[in-house]
C-alpha cells in the first residue's frame, strides 16, 4: 500500500481533490482584492489608554471586536461603543451601526475642517470607539431580520461592508461643490437639495481636474469587475467539467472511488462534451484577458484546466492503438506544455514585489499567490513525470526532480514533499530515506 499524499502535492494526490483548485483560484483572488483593499483607521480606547488599528472595508462587526481585544489582550467579553454627532455614546453590534459610525465621523471630520479651515488629509475619517466591559458577549446583530421558517435551510453570511475609497473620494467632492446647498450633517437626499441642482452640481464635479484621479480608480474597479464576471462564466464551465467526471466515477461496495478510474471512463465516454465545454471556458478566459491584461487568474486557471485535460487524453491514449493513441498522447504532452505556460504567464503579472518574494517554509508568503502558482506547476511536472515513466520514457525523472524544485520554491514544507516522492507510480522513491533525501531535507 503506497503513502497517502500530501493534498496539494502530486498529481495524483490534487485529482482526489477536485477542490483543491477551486480553492487555490479563490485564494488567488483574495489576495488580489487585499492588495488593493481600503483601510479604515479606528482610534481605539480601552481603561483610558487609546491605539490606532486599521482594518478592511470589508470588516464585520466580529472582526472589529477581535481585533480590540487581540490589541490590548483583553480575554473578557466587551462591549464597543461611539459617541455620535451629539456627544452620545452608541453601542456598535451591526454592519449598520459600522455604517452609521462611518457617517457620524464624517460630519465630525467635515465640522471640523469648517471651523480650522484645514481641509482632512483622507476622504475617510477615523472612527474613534471605545470598548468597555461586559458580563456578557454582545453577538452581532444582523441588518435584516426574517421569520425562521424562511431561514431553516440557509446559511447566514457574514455581514460585511465593502466600500471603495474612490465613491468615498468622491462623494465628498460632490458635497463640497454643493455647498450651502448641502445638509451640514447627515445624508444627502434629492428631495432635499433638489435633483435638478445636484443634476448641474454633478456635471461640474465630474468636470472638474479633482474628479479626474477619481474616475480613473472607479474605471479600474469596474474593469475588474467586468473581467472577473466573464471569467466566472468560464469557470461555470470548468465546473460542468468536474461534474461529468465525478459523475463517471464508479462506486465499490465500500463506497470508495478512484479518480483516476473515473478519468478513464469520461475519457473513453465523454470526451467530445468535455472538449466542447473546455473550449467555452477557454474562450471566455481569453474575453476576460482583453479586459484586463493581467488579470492573473484566468492564466492560473487555464493552466489547470489544461492539466486535467493532459490527464484525461493520457487515460485515452491507454485506452487506444494505432494512430488513434499517438494523437492522443500528443495532446496529453501538448496539454501539459500549455499547463506550464499559463503558469508562467501567470507568474509574469504579478507585480514585482510578489514575484521576487523569496519563499520558505511557515513564511507568511507561503500561502500568496506566487506560492499557489508554483505548486499548481510542480503538480503538471510531477503529473507529467509519471505519464512519461509509464511509456517508457527514460528522461521522466528529469521532471520529478524539477517538480521537487517548485514544491521547494513555494515553501513546501520537506515532509510534504518526501510524501509526494513516496507516491510516485515509479516508486523509485517508496523508500522513506531516499525519498527525504530527493526532497531535499536535512
Amino acid at each position: 500500500k503506497r503513502a497517502a499524499g500530501p493534498a496539494g502535492l502530486g498529481g495524483a494526490s490534487v485529482s482526489r481533490n477536485a477542490a483543491q483548485a477551486k480553492q487555490q483560484q479563490l485564494q488567488a483572488q483574495r489576495a488580489r482584492q487585499q492588495s488593493q483593499q481600503t483601510l479604515f483607521t479606528f482610534s481605539t480606547t480601552w481603561k483610558g489608554e487609546t491605539k490606532e488599528i486599521q482594518l478592511p472595508v470589508t470588516l464585520t462587526y466580529a472582526d472589529l471586536r477581535a481585533a480590540i481585544k487581540k490589541e490590548y489582550g483583553i480575554e473578557n467579553h466587551i462591549i464597543v461603543k461611539y459617541k455620535d454627532f451629539d456627544g452620545d455614546f452608541v453601542t456598535i453590534s451591526s454592519r449598520m451601526d459600522l455604517r452609521a459610525a462611518l457617517t457620524n465621523f464624517a460630519a465630525v471630520a467635515e465640522r471640523e475642517a469648517k471651523e480650522t479651515g484645514e481641509r482632512p488629509g483622507s476622504p475617510i475619517p477615523v472612527i474613534r470607539v471605545e470598548a468597555f466591559p461586559s458580563t456578557v458577549e454582545v453577538v452581532e446583530t444582523p441588518d435584516l431580520v426574517q421569520p425562521d421558517v424562511l431561514g431553516e435551510n440557509e446559511e447566514q453570511g457574514d455581514d460585511v461592508i465593502e466600500i471603495d475609497e474612490w465613491l468615498l473620494s468622491f462623494a465628498t467632492l460632490f458635497r463640497k461643490a454643493l455647498g450651502d446647498a448641502a445638509p451640514k450633517e447627515g445624508s444627502l437626499e434629492l428631495r432635499t437639495v433638489g435633483l435638478e441642482k445636484c443634476c448641474e452640481t454633478l456635471e461640474a464635479t465630474v468636470g472638474s481636474p479633482e474628479a479626474r484621479a477619481l474616475l480613473k480608480a472607479a474605471s479600474d474597479k469596474f474593469q475588474e469587475a467586468a473581467a472577473a464576471a466573464i471569467f466566472n462564466w468560464g469557470n461555470v464551465f470548468a465546473c460542468n467539467t468536474r461534474r461529468v467526471i465525478d459523475a463517471c466515477e464508479p462506486q465499490r461496495e465500500d463506497g470508495a472511488g478512484s479518480t483516476d478510474e473515473a478519468l478513464a471512463v469520461a475519457a473513453k465516454t465523454q470526451m467530445a462534451a468535455l472538449d466542447a465545454d473546455y473550449e467555452r471556458c477557454i474562450e471566455r478566459f481569453q474575453e476576460a484577458l482583453k479586459i484586463k491584461s493581467d488579470f492573473f487568474e484566468a492564466p492560473i486557471t487555464w493552466g489547470q484546466q489544461a492539466f486535467e485535460r493532459a490527464k484525461l487524453y493520457h487515460h485515452l491514449a491507454k485506452d487506444s492503438t494505432g494512430g488513434a493513441k499517438s494523437e492522443a498522447e500528443k495532446t496529453a504532452d501538448e496539454m501539459f506544455a500549455l499547463a506550464i505556460t499559463k503558469y508562467q504567464e501567470a507568474m509574469q503579472m504579478l507585480s514585482p514585489a510578489e514575484r521576487d518574494v523569496v519563499l520558505t517554509e511557515n513564511s507568511p508568503e507561503a500561502g500568496g499567490v506566487k506560492a499557489q502558482i508554483l505548486i499548481l506547476w510542480g503538480n503538471v511536472l510531477y503529473e507529467q513525470s509519471q505519464v512519461k515513466q509509464s511509456r517508457g520514457d527514460k528522461k521522466w525523472k528529469a521532471d520529478t526532480e524539477a517538480a521537487v524544485a517548485k514544491f521547494n520554491e513555494a515553501g513546501c514544507s520537506k515532509d510534504d514533499i518526501k510524501r509526494a516522492l513516496m507516491n510516485h507510480a515509479s516508486e523509485e522513491w517508496k523508500n522513506e530515506e531516499d525519498a527525504a533525501k530527493a526532497a531535499g531535507a536535512k
